[in-house]
């Protein structure tokens, strides 16, 4: 059975880029284009993994991290901050990214991630 991963980014070009190289990685991907509706899918979808941009209409990528910590893996995808504004226990795991993303590196994580248990 295919891992489910919710894909959060409110860049079209990102969010497609994202969605492309993870299915072709052998995973089913959800979309949301804000925080607002990744919470919802998350509710409704329940995946394995959230990859999330840190700057989004309706709720920020730190604000979603908060309310899944505890229920899902999390992985932080951004071109705008630094590791300093990234949550240190994501860092520490290597589960923060920059922008622009490189694909082989970024499958790779994912499914380490998923072997990580």
């Amino acid at each position: 059975m295919k891992k489910k991963i919710l894909v959060a980014e409110d860049e079209e070009e990102i969010l497609l880029f994202l969605k492309l190289i993870l299915e072709l990685g052998g995973y089913e991907v959800i979309t949301a284009r804000d925080g607002g509706i990744c919470l919802s899918l998350y509710e409704k979808e329940k995946p394995d993994l959230v990859i999330s941009d840190i700057k989004m209409p309706v709720l920020s990528g730190l604000e979603i991290y908060e309310k899944l910590k505890d229920k899902t893996k999390f992985i932080f995808v951004s071109g705008i901050v630094t590791e300093k504004d990234i949550p240190y226990e994501l860092v520490e795991r290597k589960m923060f990214f920059t922008k622009p993303i490189e694909p082989k590196g970024f499958v790779k994580r994912v499914s380490e991630v998923f072997s990580d248990g």
